[in-house]
């Protein structure tokens, strides 16, 4: 079991409703994962559908409507074909027959998926923060740049038309963007009242306007936020946070907030607390929060990665389980974990490849360890998975596989390495995971292209 605090239960009575989906989920394990799931777009349009990072505001990795590809074909799959792009692609995304990339040149491109016509582009200018962009309702939201500020850009989806911006003063943005209906949340910097500060905001999908901010460093409340996406999830906002003894925000782990209003719910210690991790490297489903974290902030002074799993609704703690022993060198987890279809948890740590340190790991739904390999020299990026149980592929960018490729497809069942994509050149590995979707896998290669991997 975890070695950190009990959880700080701020709202002791939750609204009606939210206590009613809790309800449903402990009564109607189907209903609650329909409803949980409710907010999926139609994955009818040719080539399927990858909206936002991890694929839903969750951001569990699992694409549920892909149905084509799975562990017993994927071996077939092959390069069908690349979108190029004046630099590293940075994130790519999928909706209504478009494929959407965000690159290193600091341009967004929108090809047709089938034809690869270039429909149009956009220069954003220099952003010092993260590059992110999500896709909701035809409406396109990536972070941007401003003159002498940065924050969020929506553009028509299908035109590249700008719609409007939103910004704080005197600030830019430290978290990608994540729509769950309506609402466009994400980590944003700058002036909330009279004082510069860390932010978590939503702002409405439609007009631009902020609905809430939470910014527990307005006051000297706390000393900043993880810079990983924030999670949403049955009515609530989930993302990293580091504060002290004495502040509104006293922990240095896992916050929750109220998705409609912004208040504090609960938080949730990672690690020790002199030197917590508040990375925000978490993902949540069904009510249900999982992170990956360090046991403590350093890489030479002994330390565990670990995953754990918390109550969405109370923060208290379910299981967490080690999945390394005494760490003494620079290792870290790799992004956010992954949620199969049957409840297991997959997480890649860094390594190096002298190193006889196992650097893929599968937990059980229980918290038990499932299975851990080293079989590629370095795996180095989030993963993606898709199938259903038993015959489930986990994709990830990967260096040094045994035919030099770029992206990896494992059985999830074991870890071994079913198909690797042995292209030519070399990926970014650490932008993002491997986009699956329509029966198609995507993954930067060749240095500055996005490839598109397909069965026959």
């Amino acid at each position: 079991m975890h070695r950190g605090q009990t959880p700080v239960n701020i709202r002791a009575k939750l609204k009606g409703a939210t206590v009613m989906i809790t309800r449903l989920k402990g009564a109607f394990g189907l209903a609650a994962m329909l409803l949980a799931l409710a907010w999926t777009p139609a994955a009818m349009a040719k080539g399927g559908t990858w909206p936002q990072l991890g694929y839903n505001p969750g951001h569990t990795g699992f694409n549920n409507s892909e149905t084509k590809i799975n562990a017993k074909n994927v071996v077939k799959l092959a390069n069908t074909g690349t979108f190029a792009t004046g630099g590293a692609v940075l994130t790519p995304l999928i909706s209504g027959g478009i494929v959407y990339v965000r690159s290193d040149d600091q341009n967004i491109y929108a090809w047709k998926l089938k034809s690869k016509k270039l429909l149009w582009s956009i220069p954003l200018g220099t952003l010092d923060g993260p590059n992110g962009m999500v896709v909701g309702d035809h409406i396109l939201v990536a972070t941007c740049g401003f003159t002498n500020s940065s924050g969020i850009c929506a553009f028509d989806a299908k035109t590249g038309k700008e719609v409007w911006t939103y910004g704080l003063p005197n600030g830019g943005p430290f978290t990608p963007p994540v729509i769950d209906g309506n609402t466009v949340y994400l980590g944003q910097s700058g002036q909330n009242g009279s004082a510069n500060s860390y932010n978590m905001v939503a702002v409405d999908l439609k007009t631009g306007v902020q609905r809430w901010a939470f910014g527990p460093c307005a006051n000297g409340l706390c000393n900043g936020m993880g810079s990983s996406a924030p999670a949403v999830d049955s009515g609530m906002v989930y993302f990293g946070c580091a504060g002290s003894s004495g502040e509104t925000v006293d922990v240095t782990g896992i916050c929750a907030l109220d998705a409609s209003t912004g208040a504090l719910v609960w938080q949730y210690q990672l690690g020790v607390s002199f030197a917590g991790d508040g990375a925000g490297r978490l993902i949540a489903q069904s009510g249900t929060v999982y992170a990956a974290y360090m046991t403590a902030n350093c890489y030479q002074c002994g330390y565990t990665i670990d995953v754990t799993a918390v109550n969405g609704s109370t923060g208290a703690e379910i299981w967490d389980t080690a999945l390394t022993g005494q760490l003494n060198q620079s290792y870290y987890p790799l992004g956010a974990p992954v949620l199969g279809p049957d409840g297991t948890v997959y997480e890649g740590i860094s390594t190096n490849n002298n190193s006889d340190q196992p650097n893929q790991f599968a937990v059980n739904a229980d918290g038990s360890l499932k299975w851990q390999v080293s079989t590629v020299p370095s795996f180095d990026a989030p993963s993606t998975i898709v199938g259903k149980s038993g015959k489930s592929v986990l994709f990830l960018a990967c260096s040094g596989g045994e035919n030099g490729g770029t992206t990896c497809g494992l059985d999830a069942s074991n870890g071994s390495v079913l198909w690797n994509s042995s292209d030519q050149g070399l990926a970014s590995y650490d932008s993002f995971a491997p986009v699956v979707t329509g029966g198609a896998v995507y993954n930067d290669c060749n240095d500055n292209d996005l490839c598109r991997y397909e069965l026959p």
